[in-house]
């Protein structure tokens, strides 16, 4: 028996026709693809429910929507992440127990793409990949506000105010606080974060020249020990291997 599932790949297929035409119409897509107009109907009405693609009424064609977006989100991340920066969190995870992990930004949030939970013997719960974190509520959310441009910082932060269905008070009546915190970050080099479960942060960017391109955080338990401490104790290690990391990213070659 066939494991197959040709219902999938043909709707991979009308996302790649969707894509090279540029948006078509159902009968273009049915004569393009081969399927019957029947059943090239049903996959993009799938597809429409599944926020994949829209439909323009007036003009009867369908088009692609950022949520297609997401089923690459972190494919160029993943590679990078996996070549250059696992050896030395494995490294440093070895000298400071404590599990760590990396993030990048994907809209207004941080994904985590890769983690030392499964190494780390301090590990309490682990760190799923993909998790999303809010931007101005993580750690590496907020070294990477802190670190990028301040441009890119003013729109993100104004992005996020408006974020339907998650309220930001703190951004909407008042950018002062945030902005606080954003500038005591750029001083110290460093974020933390208290968590609500036991477990605390902290994060020091990753940087490509003078681009932040990633956080990277350690995960400490909140009732053994101040932030102050973890950082006395393991700012410099975050530091330096945050460091090699990016002057590894200059001479990395996707394409080797």
């Amino acid at each position: 028996m066939s494991s197959r599932v040709n219902s999938l790949l043909k709707g991979l297929k009308m996302l790649e026709e969707l894509n090279r035409q540029n948006g078509a119409t159902l009968n273009q897509l049915a004569r393009i693809t081969g399927f019957p107009r029947g059943t090239a109907y049903r996959i993009l009405e799938t597809l429409r429910d599944g926020k994949y693609v829209a439909k323009n009424e007036s003009k009867g064609s369908y088009t692609l929507t950022h949520a297609v977006q997401g089923l690459s989100d972190g494919y160029g991340e993943e590679a990078w992440i996996k070549s250059i920066a696992v050896p030395h969190m494995a490294a440093l995870g070895a000298r400071v127990l404590w599990p760590l992990s990396i993030a990048t930004p994907s809209g207004l949030w941080m994904l985590v793409r890769e983690t030392t939970d499964d190494n780390s013997p301090l590990t309490m719960k682990k760190v799923p990949l993909g998790l999303r974190m809010p931007m101005e509520a993580s750690a590496t959310g907020r070294v990477y506000l802190a670190f990028c441009t301040p441009e890119h910082r003013d729109l993100l932060l104004d992005l996020i105010a408006k974020s339907p269905g998650q309220p930001r008070e703190m951004f909407t009546r008042d950018r002062r606080p945030i902005s606080d915190v954003l500038k005591e970050v750029r001083g110290k080099g460093y974020a933390t974060i208290d968590g609500m479960s036991g477990v605390s942060n902290i994060a020091v960017p990753i940087m490509f020249k003078d681009h932040v391109i990633a956080g990277m955080s350690l995960r400490y338990f909140t009732r053994s020990l101040k932030a102050s401490v973890v950082a006395q104790r393991y700012l410099a290690d975050l530091q330096k291997t945050a460091a090699a990391i990016g002057r590894a990213f200059e001479t990395y070659d996707a394409h080797a």
